[in-house]
């Protein structure tokens, strides 16, 4: 009898989409590796390609710093806008913004600011 890999290497639950549950802590490591990943390819860039993506990380950590001000809140999120910092911030900013979101309760917007650091981490260069 030949077993497949996948009855040889069991892949373990698979996370579905939209749907809340106890894997949602895991979105939490995730979220850490992205920033982790996205820190150490800004701090590698030099003056000029910095300055071409600090929109892209200006706007994700906008993105998530609104998320953390809806979590564990019934009212809606006031528009605050992060302020604009300079090249050499924007790696700083970002971590600041992710640590706060991280500091609370784990919730489903953590798929959401997962696949936000995701997207940035792609378009960085």
């Amino acid at each position: 009898m030949r077993l497949g890999y996948c009855e040889i290497f069991p892949l373990g639950p698979l996370r579905k989409t939209g749907e809340y549950a106890s894997w949602v802590e895991n979105f939490r490591d995730d979220i850490a590796r992205e920033l982790d990943r996205i820190t150490t390819r800004l701090t590698g860039l030099n003056g000029v390609r910095l300055e071409a993506t600090k929109n892209l990380v200006h706007t994700c950590a906008n993105e998530i710093f609104s998320m953390s001000q809806s979590v564990g809140t019934e009212k809606p999120p006031v528009e605050t806008q992060l302020p604009e910092v300079g090249n050499s911030a924007v790696a700083a900013q970002l971590i600041v913004v992710t640590r706060d979101y991280l500091s609370t309760p784990p919730s489903p917007a953590d798929e959401q600011a997962f696949e936000l650091l995701t997207q940035l981490r792609r378009a960085l260069p």
